[in-house]
């Protein structure tokens, strides 16, 4: 297994039209052997409960990895983590992110 043992902080964004690819990439890491600690901010975590489907892929996402998704800053802080993944991530996720380390 290509990921034995390995701890990925997986961040989710607001772009609820494209998690079920995601949660196909969360899968994947998970198979494998890949500790997968998903994540969400509050507020995306809020929209997501507004919207049916989104509902369905956040109880797929915890079910797929085991861990439940993490919207506290405090508690990102104390993971030890190997990588770190942003998915998934649009166009305007991406231009915001540019802007930081121009």
């Amino acid at each position: 297994m290509k990921f034995e043992g390995k701890q990925i902080a997986f961040g989710l964004n607001h772009v609820f039209y494209t998690f079920k690819n995601t949660i196909f990439e969360l899968k994947t890491l998970a198979l494998e052997g890949a500790n997968i600690i998903p994540i969400m901010e509050e507020k995306t975590l809020k929209i997501a409960k507004n919207h049916n489907e989104a509902i369905n892929f956040i109880e797929e996402i915890e079910k797929s990895t085991n861990n439940k998704i993490i919207i506290s800053e405090e508690e990102v802080e104390n993971i030890e983590m190997d990588a770190i993944i942003a998915a998934p991530f649009c166009r305007k996720s991406y231009c915001k992110t540019c802007i930081f380390y121009i």
